[in-house]
């Protein structure tokens, strides 16, 4: 017997959608079965140009609406962009449902990982027409309820080598750095911490390395996976001679624990959603981060 595909509720924790993207997204979800709510907050600032989706009060109803709606399974972010962040001051996660999403969406998942709730570091709806086939049938199966899968990482670069089990956080790097010093930074010992970002400086990704290393403690980790880094700048003068594997090498060569670089998880075609605190085994020579 088949089972039945959850409902998905939807709005935009961070920037106004683009709306031909969002329109590709909603394509996507209704021609593989699912069943949509759109809370009217999505559409926020679509039509003004800038990156306003509603007040952080206008947000936070749209998802306390969605959270009360008995017939949604799980709530999907519209898009990335910014401004979550602002939200988490106003946001009670008692009646959470999962939600999923990335990029600026990782503050949302900070606060509900902190307090308890599910919650997965996954594509917007605006990402999923642009998705990989791999990565878009990964999305189903995780959607459906298929938590288990791997990410192929045979060609990643090895830091340190080693093997690993322990529960795995995603993140984009920029988002999460912005968090260190507030009450929504999660607890990570003893986590294999992934990280990704896009557009940043080189010099930009030292200082975020840096400060993440003091408020997180690297040494506390089980294991680090840099996936992708889209459009990497360097604008003025060279920062590193030998670019973003120089940088990362300063900030994880005093560890013990694995370290890889290059993993297919970011903001390009790759983007396989993991449930936060899920349990993962990975091994440098197997070369596969098996979601348990």
């Amino acid at each position: 017997m088949a089972t039945a595909l959850p409902t998905l509720g939807i709005m935009s924790p961070s920037s106004s959608i683009v709306l031909e993207r969002f329109e590709a997204g909603l394509e996507f979800l209704y021609t593989h079965g699912f069943s949509l709510v759109i809370h009217p907050q999505t559409f926020s600032g679509a039509e003004t140009g800038n990156q306003y989706a509603g007040s952080p009060e206008e947000k936070t109803t749209a998802l306390y609406d969605l959270w009360a709606d008995p017939s949604i399974d799980m709530v999907m972010a519209a898009c990335g962009g910014n401004r979550a962040m602002h939200v988490l001051p106003h946001l009670d996660t008692t009646n959470a449902k999962p939600l999923i999403g990335f990029s600026d969406t990782t503050a949302f998942l900070c606060a509900l990982y902190k307090a308890g709730k599910p919650c997965y570091f996954g594509p917007t709806v605006q990402t999923l027409s642009r998705l990989s086939p791999e990565s878009q049938k990964t999305t189903l199966d995780v959607l459906s309820g298929q938590s288990r899968h791997s990410l192929e990482l045979t060609h990643c670069k090895i830091l340190h080598d080693g093997s690993v089990r322990a529960p795995v956080f995603a993140a984009t790097l920029s988002v999460l750095t912005s968090l260190c010093g507030t009450p929504y930074l999660p607890n990570l010992k003893g986590h294999i911490l992934i990280l990704e970002d896009i557009g940043e400086e080189l010099s930009h990704l030292d200082r975020a390395l840096w400060q993440l290393d003091q408020c997180l403690n690297f040494s506390s980790l089980a294991g680090i996976v840099f996936g992708e880094f889209t459009d990497l700048r360097d604008t003025g003068r060279p920062f590193s001679g030998g670019g973003f594997e120089a940088v990362i090498s300063t900030h994880i060569k005093h560890l013990s624990c694995p370290v890889i670089i290059g993993a297919p998880i970011g903001h390009g075609r790759h983007l396989s959603p993991i449930r936060q605190g899920q349990y993962a085994s990975y091994d440098t020579q197997s070369g596969l981060l098996i979601l348990e």
